[in-house]
């Protein structure tokens, strides 16, 4: 009750604080001030031997690679404009950002002042009760840019007029102006890519990104089968209903026999609507296709009218037979079947999820000031709803039940407890990921499951397996194993 309580409260006032309020500025004064050295302290880390003056940066040029080593949370070294020696980053868009931007200022060797850094929570601005961190500060042409690095639709409003007051501030004593860099409506203009504004070849690394290299991925799922026979016969219908799936086979074939046969040209020019949905559709679909096991999720949002539209000219066209009751009764059971198919996603809606389920457990089983090891990105891991609650909570330095560390394989010390969300699928259906190798580790530190706990099972009935749960992308809910050292 106090997590449902805390938790309405803050998106209730979150709500308010974004869609109501106005935002008040006033003059800053000297005390607001930053002084960066206060606040960018030189500091220590531990990096694996390997890993001392590494050139990653240079020689890992494939997006999914670079995003493994983010996942790890690898320190990159070699950024000459960079306030450290090491930079890690929490995203692909801040790797690829600090990477563009350290090329531009290094365009202009005279400039021994350029620089930029990344705030890891160093310096903020407040509005409401929030406060917002920006991605990046960059100092150029003695002008300070204060850099977001978001996609549009992750925008908010009250940031982007942060941003952009920012322009309005009178230049420091020497001459210092400041910027506010909206770096995420250029993401989200340029299909993702910064530097695609300046080099036209940023296009070919986006397509190579999405067509080539993720493709090529696929090779690392254990399927059984070809990447294309798995989402036509397996992903599709579990996306889109076993049910509707088939009664849209039907229909393909249907009207591609009925454009096919006796006095075609009389039939297509009698059947225009449906000739132009089925080339439509296939279209659609072949383009899909080759983006490999990523055909799934959004992207499938685009079929969905050719499939609906498709099957209702083909039910309607089969009305007129003489055995209408028949086919109504017939088509009323595979309405019903798939109903049925449904109802175990709406279920799985309404009974506790295992976020809900693993934070009473953990509440109740492990000691309060316990530290507990978590993967990266933890917003992205469907962690137990009071550990990413007070996760998030504790980078803003309000005080927690538990404390927490983001762990991988290579973590030099791992906690007593450690979460792991989803390790059946990476066990199972991957040939290699950084979630196996820390399963390996704790496996080999004897560690041992204390508490397992699965989503809805009704879901497992209709989509068979964790592999066609996990690719299916209908759900966000994972499975969540806590572990405890021996």
């Amino acid at each position: 009750m106090n997590l449902f309580r805390d938790a309405f409260c803050n998106s209730y006032r979150n709500k308010i604080e974004k869609d109501y309020f106005n935002l008040d500025f006033r003059e800053i004064q000297t005390e607001d001030s930053f002084y960066l050295p206060t606040y960018f302290k030189d500091y220590e880390i531990k990096i694996p031997d390997d890993l001392i003056r590494n050139q990653l940066k240079l020689k890992i040029r494939n997006k999914e690679k670079s995003l493994e080593l983010i996942d790890q949370q690898v320190h990159f070294y070699g950024y000459e404009r960079s306030a450290y020696d090491y930079d890690k980053f929490d995203s692909y868009t801040e790797f690829h950002f600090a990477d563009y931007v350290n090329q531009l200022l290094e365009k202009n060797p005279s400039d021994k002042r350029a620089f930029w850094v990344r705030n890891q929570r160093n310096v903020y601005f407040e509005y409401g009760s929030r406060k917002y961190y920006p991605d990046f500060l960059l100092f150029k042409d003695n002008q300070f840019y204060i850099v977001e690095t978001k996609c549009e639709i992750f925008a908010d409003h009250k940031k982007n007029a942060l941003l952009s007051r920012l322009e309005h501030l009178p230049p420091d004593e020497d001459g210092t102006s400041y910027k506010g860099l909206l770096v995420f409506s250029i993401i989200f203009l340029f299909l993702g890519i910064p530097d695609i504004f300046f080099h036209w070849n940023g296009y070919l690394s986006y397509f190579k990104d999405n067509i080539v290299s993720g493709p090529m991925g696929d090779s690392n799922y254990l399927l059984g089968m070809p990447a294309w026979v798995y989402l036509l016969f397996i992903n599709f219908p579990n996306i889109f209903g076993h049910i509707f799936y088939v009664l849209f086979i039907f229909s393909l074939i249907y009207w591609l026999t009925t454009l096919s046969v006796e006095k075609f040209v009389y039939k297509q020019l009698q059947h225009k609507k449906e000739l132009f949905l089925i080339i439509s559709c296939l279209i659609y679909a072949c383009s899909l296709i080759i983006l490999g096991l990523g055909a799934t999720g959004n992207r499938l949002l685009v079929l969905l009218p050719f499939l609906t539209l498709l099957t209702g000219l083909f039910i309607r066209q089969i009305f007129v037979s003489r055995y209408k009751r028949f086919i109504i009764i017939f088509l009323f059971s595979l309405f019903l079947l798939q109903l049925a198919e449904t109802a175990n996603f709406v279920i799985a809606k309404l009974v506790s999820s295992p976020e809900e389920t693993s934070s009473i457990w953990i509440q109740k089983h492990i000691a309060k000031g316990s530290e507990i090891g978590i993967e990266n990105i933890p917003i992205y891991q469907s962690l137990p709803d009071v550990v990413l609650k007070e996760f998030y909570e504790e980078q803003n330095k309000i005080s927690s039940r538990y404390m927490y560390q983001v762990i991988d394989a290579h973590t030099l010390k791992l906690p007593h407890f450690v979460i792991i969300t989803d390790y059946q699928f990476d066990t199972e259906y991957l040939r290699d990921s950084v979630k196996k190798d820390l399963l390996q580790r704790l496996q080999k530190e004897h560690y041992r499951i204390v508490a397992q706990f699965s989503p809805y099972h009704g879901l497992y009935t209709v989509l068979g397996n964790e592999l066609n749960y996990r690719l299916a992308g209908l759900t966000m809910t994972r499975p969540i194993t806590i572990y405890e050292k021996r």
